[in-house]
């Protein structure tokens, strides 16, 4: 993980590859650019005249020597402005060429040292560490999910939340959260509702999927007062948990507006499969489909709004204040002391 974020910030233009012939660069690039204009969904509605790119980077490729082209295929890709695409190196790191600017606003404001100043004892880690959880002298419950991959939260998620049922309310924290898998966000969000619930619509390669409605999950249902904190980097599976989270009745969501990733890869069809691989052995990334809010927006670029929007400060930070996270424990410790239990 290390250096992948090297990789990202270091940004493209401090990455050297060995010089390549110009026809193995040609190639590569009329790869990229037909698979993008193939299969990626946001085109039209990002006001791309992708058309119009395709004689400005083949001659850029064409002019390109040696690692020059790593940066005209990062080029490329960014034009996209899309937080999910990425160029992935022959047996080497993710370059990802651009973030939205929520994201980077918000990277730098959760801070876990400042959280974990809040509890008496230690929070306990589960077993792949994918999550983060305690509760404070008074009785509120508290998770913080940082990875939605693999099948962490189907095998592990329950005993969090066995762990946490007794408490007077629980604060979900998705801040800083990137990517995942379907299964895992609906192992989470089966702990908050008694009945089945719908779950947003999902397009792919412009057909939409059908998807079962997310059943209960007994024995642990959560019919308390649940604070979803979320920000800018709050991306992508966590931007999914939190629009399903935000539609039941005991939820409500604190923080900032999130980063608004929303393209998504599925293998069924072969062909709507998002990493690609290129003729010179590189990967790119690149969305098949997407979801889309119960209102029918997509996530992309337009993120979700919480109920409740107040900002971290670096300087409250740096004294050990989290702003988001005191009001999300107050308003459950109000709602909780005046019988809305």
């Amino acid at each position: 993980m290390a250096l992948i974020i090297v990789a990202v910030l270091a940004g493209c233009r401090d990455i050297y590859v060995k010089p390549a012939d110009s026809e193995m660069h040609l190639a590569d690039f009329e790869a990229t650019w037909n698979r993008v204009n193939a299969v990626y969904p946001f085109l039209e509605m990002k006001e791309i005249d992708w058309d119009a790119l395709y004689g400005v980077y083949k001659q850029r490729t064409i002019d390109a020597r040696g690692d020059e082209f790593l940066q005209v295929m990062c080029d490329l890709l960014g034009e996209l402005k899309d937080g999910h695409t990425y160029l992935q190196l022959n047996g080497g790191d993710r370059i990802y060429p651009w973030y939205p600017d929520r994201e980077q606003k918000d990277r730098h404001l959760y801070n876990p040292f400042v959280v974990r100043g809040y509890f008496d004892t230690e929070l306990l880690v589960n077993d792949s560490r994918s999550a983060e959880y305690g509760i404070t002298a008074d009785n509120i419950g508290y998770v913080f999910l940082s990875d939605f991959h693999e099948g962490y939260y189907q095998s592990e998620f329950a005993g969090i939340m066995s762990y946490l049922q007794n408490t007077r309310g629980l604060v979900i924290d998705i801040r800083q959260k990137r990517g995942g898998s379907l299964q895992n966000i609906q192992a989470v969000v089966a702990h908050f509702s008694e009945t089945p619930i719908a779950m947003p619509k999902l397009i792919i390669l412009d057909e939409e999927i059908p998807l079962e409605p997310v059943q209960p999950r007994s024995p642990v249902y959560f019919p308390k007062p649940v604070m979803v904190l979320v920000n800018g980097s709050t991306f992508s599976a966590g931007e999914v948990t939190t629009e399903i989270l935000k539609q039941l009745p005991y939820v409500t969501v604190i923080g900032d507006t999130t980063g608004g990733g929303g393209v998504v890869s599925s293998g069924d069809p072969p062909d709507a499969r998002a990493e690609y691989k290129l003729p010179s052995g590189n990967k790119i990334y690149i969305g098949t489909g997407y979801f889309e809010k119960y209102d029918g927006e997509p996530f992309e670029w337009s993120g979700i709004v919480p109920d409740v929007i107040i900002q971290n400060k670096p300087e409250e930070l740096e004294q050990g204040i989290d702003r988001q996270l005191s009001l999300a424990m107050e308003t459950i410790r109000f709602l909780t002391n005046n019988g809305s239990e």
